[in-house]
């Protein structure tokens, strides 16, 4: 289940409006229903199946945060360089690093050295939280081939590498594949805070801080 971020956000805003709101104007609930109903083919729109983050021409995007507000099912980065943008997920996604060229990603060729995935950077400049994960829908988050370092947030229930923060209702499922979580220092963990409804699963893995 996949919306666009900006759909996700006026999708939950106008339905709760819609079935809690009290009133006896009859138009202004007609005009809600009728808001609800233009947001939701835009909703449920076919998504791309994947995109290209990196520093070449034939690349989709040249940073991460573009890749995801496209909406797209999967992104696929590469290693030419550290990515230091600050980051948000706001729904289903599939992130993965590791490609040596936009050219790679587009053929699915990961690059390896002696056998080892040359990971992607993710670095927080030891002056903010690296990736923040906010879904506003059930949301399954897949992260692969990434190193993500050098985060710092000590203030309240925040977590230097990565902090998952949604609602009871909307719980997210973060799987890390083969990435690195190092050198990172936070308040409620340095390497990963979560609140209690949801779940992370590392699979080959590292989350020391």
């Amino acid at each position: 289940f996949r919306i666009d971020p900006i759909s996700s956000i006026i999708f939950r805003i106008v339905f709760i409006k819609v079935v809690g709101f009290k009133t006896n104007n009859k138009n202004m609930k007609i005009i809600m229903i009728s808001l609800l109903a233009f947001i939701t083919p835009n909703i449920f729109a076919g998504q791309q199946a994947f995109v290209t983050v990196g520093q070449t021409e034939n690349c989709s995007y040249q940073t991460i945060q573009e890749a995801h507000f496209s909406g797209a099912e999967e992104i696929r980065v590469t290693n030419e360089m550290t990515y230091t943008e600050e980051f948000s997920i706001y729904n289903e996604t599939s992130i993965i690093g590791g490609y040596a060229n936009c050219q790679d990603a587009i053929n699915g060729v990961i690059d390896e050295v002696n056998g080892e995935v040359n990971r992607t950077i993710w670095s927080g400049e030891d002056q903010r939280t690296v990736l923040l994960i906010t879904a506003f829908f059930n949301a399954d988050i897949s992260i692969s081939n990434f190193s993500i370092i050098n985060g710092r947030n000590e203030s309240f229930n925040q977590s230097g590498g990565i902090k998952v923060d949604t609602l009871a209702d909307a719980p997210i499922t973060l799987t890390l594949n083969n990435t690195v979580l190092s050198d990172n220092v936070g308040h409620s963990g340095g390497a990963i805070y979560m609140n209690d409804f949801s779940t992370c699963l590392l699979y080959t893995s590292d989350a020391a801080d």
